[in-house]
């Protein structure tokens, strides 16, 4: 972020908490709980079009590899997913009633496996 920040004093308040938010809970997609494990080995996850079954053939039948490799393929919008399911009462500023920024918060963490092209449309 230090390196694509010209001017930290520039940024507001509610900017400095999404970049610091975002810096902690980008990478928490790779937790994933035993439900998902299980969602992801029979092909359910609804989000994405990539496979277990595909990443299982990819990787010889090593079963532990294929999850680590889907995972780590997914993880971003399962931190987006994390976000918007599991933090929906930890963003609320008293001052700012109706203030939300929950949804931008998973965008940005969604955001560093993704294009440019994805980054530009969202």
């Amino acid at each position: 972020m230090g390196r694509i920040i010209n001017d930290i004093s520039k940024l507001s308040d509610i900017e400095l908490n999404l970049l610091v938010l975002s810096a902690l809970l980008h990478d928490i997609g790779m937790a994933v709980s035993k439900e998902q494990i299980a969602q992801i080995k029979k092909d359910k996850l609804t989000f994405t079009d990539l496979k277990y079954s595909a990443m299982l053939k990819m990787v010889e039948g090593n079963k532990d590899l294929a999850l680590q490799e889907f995972v780590r393929r997914v993880h971003s919008e399962l931190s987006r997913i994390y976000i918007d399911t599991n933090l929906k009462d930890d963003f609320q500023i008293p001052t700012m009633d109706g203030l939300d920024y929950r949804s931008e918060l998973g965008l940005i963490c969604q955001s560093h496996t993704e294009d440019y092209d994805w980054i530009f449309e969202n």
